[in-house]
């Protein structure tokens, strides 16, 4: 597993780009994918949360994450 996570850990939020191998419904607490694939994108509290893209070898997805769920059609909002 390749894990690169940024300084923003303080927060609890970190942009990680991480190989994941465990399959399994995406809604339990560790990060899994319908298939063996790559995330690269923001976490929260150990979760894929925020902006992200996962790539699989039959399929991929770029947008929103919540709790480790694809959010189509979702804007997070900026703190700032």
């Amino acid at each position: 597993m390749f894990i690169a996570v940024s300084s923003r850990t303080a927060s609890r939020k970190a942009s990680a780009c991480i190989e994941v191998n465990a399959v399994g419904s995406p809604d339990t607490t560790p990060v899994r994918l319908p298939l063996p694939g790559v995330y690269v994108g923001q976490f929260k509290d150990g979760k894929l949360s925020g902006q992200g893209a996962v790539i699989m070898p039959s399929a991929g997805y770029f947008g929103a994450f919540s709790d480790n769920m694809f959010k189509p059609n979702t804007v997070e909002k900026s703190g700032s």
